[in-house]
């Protein structure tokens, strides 16, 4: 999620309960290779990440040309990264008028183009061991999984994690993870019938509210496995629910996000906007008895060390 799952979101995540794989934000490879050099500066300060703690971890990139993207998935090779995954998903109007997001469901030639320079670029200058991946919807306007879904499983990515609405019902409504399992079962039709190729995982997305109900939807819907998005925002400690139950004390919720403001002020300062941080002090600071008096104060502060200073006294 962008300005969301940046290397300080996933620091406090990774420091309270790792998942079993990361992703980054989504990151332009065009502008990763065409910017200025003040631009790619920028933009790969959304590739940071803890080489240590924050295994594995998927870079997820967007463009609608080959050469970009190869490009960028040998920067990313070069970087450490894990793997690559294509959004082929995101309903922004301003990704989509680059033909990129769940635009690319509309281009299935350029979808094609975009995968072949990840594994071209894999093949040139990285392992087998470095995936190549797809997140996509169940169509633009409307269903389509009988005529996409083959169209990626030809492409023999490593896997395919499938956000279970179309890209007209954004996130507006109920995600069907019925689709996930029909999807699963046309990957296993198409693997009974070309033997040898490679059979991607298949990952549901959308309204997984606890690692409890993740498990359980891949249980129903015979998913290899569940993408979190949104339940995590403001929410480190998600991953906590696989020993047990774990409710953040008010010494735990300043703590972290003084953590968090630190790593952000540190990785991240010189390039982006301390306002980014201001959409986390409402979801950390709440749940205890005094956390509006301290949300309104901080949320009135413009710097870094303000923030800090103050909630190491709020403790």
């Amino acid at each position: 999620m962008a300005d969301v799952t940046d290397v300080a979101f996933r620091t406090v995540i990774a420091e309270a309960k790792s998942p079993d794989i990361f992703w980054t934000e989504f990151v332009s490879a065009d502008g990763l290779i065409r910017a200025t050099e003040i631009g790619k500066y920028k933009l790969k300060k959304d590739l940071l990440f803890d080489t240590e703690k924050q295994r594995p971890i998927i870079v997820q990139l967007f463009s609608s040309t080959y050469q970009y993207m190869y490009e960028a998935t040998k920067l990313c090779i070069e970087l450490g990264f894990d793997g690559v995954d294509i959004n082929m998903g995101c309903p922004d109007k301003s990704i989509e008028k680059q033909k990129c997001g769940a635009a690319m469901i509309k281009n299935p030639d350029l979808a094609v183009g975009v995968i072949k320079a990840c594994k071209d670029a894999r093949r040139d200058f990285g392992t087998p061991d470095f995936s190549v991946s797809v997140k996509t919807r169940v169509g633009y306007n409307a269903v389509e999984l009988d005529s996409w879904i083959p169209l990626l499983l030809e492409q023999e990515v490593d896997l395919i994690t499938i956000h279970a609405r179309t890209r007209k019902e954004m996130s507006k409504v109920e995600a069907n993870w019925d689709y996930v399992k029909t999807v699963v079962k046309m990957r296993d039709e198409w693997v009974a019938n070309n033997p040898g190729k490679t059979a991607p995982l298949i990952f549901g997305n959308g309204d997984v509210v606890s690692v409890e109900d993740g498990l359980d939807k891949c249980k129903n819907f015979n998913a290899d496995g569940a993408m979190i998005g949104r339940a995590m925002f403001g929410n480190p400690w998600f991953f906590k629910d696989i020993d047990a139950k774990f409710t953040p004390t008010r010494e735990d919720r300043i703590k972290t996000l003084i953590r968090q403001v630190e790593v952000f002020n540190r990785e991240l300062g010189d390039v982006k906007s301390f306002a980014v941080m201001k959409k986390f002090f409402k979801t950390y600071m709440n749940g205890f008895d005094d956390a509006k008096e301290i949300r309104e104060s901080i949320m009135a502060m413009e710097n870094a060390d303000e923030v800090t200073s103050f909630l190491n006294e709020a403790l």
